[in-house]
């Protein structure tokens, strides 16, 4: 994923989603799940995850996922359709 400074956080109250700059916060915080979507932009990533069913201080932080193209090749293993080409052995 990109880094977290790249990324928004929405923020779920009492009222309607508010949209922050990232990153989500505190490693401490509960990670619950994630969703992965294919969108256009971070704001359609935004407008879906404003319909997510939520409770009061519930946050779901929204991050880029860099396409196969822009991640190394060279980085010792690389995991395509299952399987993994590198020394690890492991995918």
């Amino acid at each position: 994923m990109d880094d977290p400074s790249q990324g928004v956080v929405v923020h779920f109250g009492d009222e309607a989603p508010v949209v922050t700059d990232g990153p989500y916060g505190e490693t401490k915080e509960l990670f619950g799940g994630f969703f992965l979507l294919d969108v256009a932009s971070i704001q359609e990533a935004v407008e879906w995850a404003k319909r997510v069913p939520s409770v009061p201080g519930s946050k779901i932080e929204i991050r880029r996922v860099p396409g196969e193209d822009e991640v190394p090749q060279d980085s010792g293993t690389f995991v395509t359709e299952g399987t993994s080409h590198g020394s690890s052995g492991r995918i």
